[in-house]
Formats: C-alpha cells, structure tokens, sequence
C-alpha cells in the first residue's frame, strides 16, 4: 500500500478502525454511495482526535437499532507503529479532508469529486492487498476485522464479557443490564495496542 495515495490512506484508516473498535461494516460504511446516512454509519463528527488516541461514538447499530444509548469507544495509539489507527485517521484526515457531517471515509472518484467508502469497494480492495501479499484472499471478508480483533482481543487476555459488550454483540438476558465503563474500554484499546507495541503478533494458540 502507498500511503500517500488517497485511496490508500482512506482503506488503511478503515482496516485499522474496523479492527480496533471492532465494530460491524454496516457502521463503518455504507452498502452504496446512496445509502449513507449519517444517523447510522460513522461521520468524521463521530471520531475524535484525542492526545492518546481516537474515541468513536456510535449511534446505531444492529443491536442499538431504536439508539437507546450512545456507544462510545476508545482506540489508544500506538506511537510510531506502523498500526497506529490513531496516526492511520489523521493521515487520511490531512490527505482528504471533509465535513463533520460526511462519511468518515472517503475516496476519489473520476466523475464527482469525493465519495463514500462503500462494502463492496472495502471488501475487494482487501482482497486484493491479500492476493498480493501471498494470503488466500478467499477466506476474508469485511466481517475479518471485527472477529479477527476480538480473537485477538481474548488471546491478548481480554475478559470475554468485555469483547463482547464492545463488540456490541447480542448476549444472554443478564448481560443486557451489563455496560463497561469508558475507563474500562479504554483499558481495552490500550491493552490491544500495548500488546502490538511490544512485538505480540503471533499468539500461541490457533486463531479461530
């Protein structure tokens, strides 16, 4: 990947904040350039700059559907990692800047200026950065990043209620009344990219 190149920044700013928050594509981006809409899927308004990282606030999703409530996540950085999702946004931020009220990621288009990132368009150009580096692109979707940093999360030691509260995955009828801290979600981003930090990319144990 090049970096520089808008495009670029704008799918490596997705992979990161879709790993890290582990939030489902349907908030990240939109099935279409038509189908945005700000209420449901993430505005650059929606993910702040913060001295040690990002927070995401998200106000609908599959489970939040009536927005009962305001999900709020915390992405610490990873100073001078080449993973950084902190650094990752800024750098698509300074090559594309948009509105507060425009999708969070945009990209290029030969005919109108700026567009929305859409499902289909993340999903191939993953699959072709896999094809290229060797990996069965085949065996990866945009659903990759949410249960891949969740089993990242648990091989890391994550408690498991946590994962899933952030994950905002449905749950037994006590884990309803459940809800983390945001000094516990933001324990959680730190201790993911601490462990990225200090070399931890292989876990022992198989992911599944």
């Amino acid at each position: 990947m090049d970096l520089q190149q808008p495009l670029h920044a704008t799918l490596w700013a997705a992979f990161c904040l879709a790993f890290f928050t582990l939030l489902r594509k349907s908030n990240l981006v939109p099935k279409s350039q038509a189908a945005f809409d700000p209420g449901k899927h993430l505005t650059r308004d929606a993910i702040h700059v913060t001295d040690d990282g990002l927070v995401v606030h998200v106000y609908w999703s599959k489970t939040l559907q009536f927005r009962q409530k305001v999900l709020t996540l915390s992405v610490a950085a990873i100073p001078q990692h080449p993973l950084c999702p902190r650094q990752a946004f800024m750098d698509m931020c300074r090559l594309i800047p948009a509105p507060g009220d425009a999708p969070a990621f945009m990209v290029p288009s030969t005919t109108s200026g700026l567009v929305s990132l859409t499902h289909a368009s993340l999903v191939e150009h993953l699959k072709c950065f896999l094809h290229a580096a060797g990996f069965p692109s085949s065996r990866y979707s945009g659903h990759s990043f949410r249960r891949g940093g969740a089993t990242f999360a648990w091989h890391c030691g994550a408690d498991p209620s946590i994962i899933k509260l952030l994950g905002d995955w449905a749950s037994d009828a006590y884990e309803a009344y459940l809800d983390s801290s945001f000094t516990q979600r933001k324990a959680f981003g730190q201790l993911l990219t601490s462990k990225i930090r200090h070399g931890f990319l292989e876990p022992d144990a198989p992911l599944v």
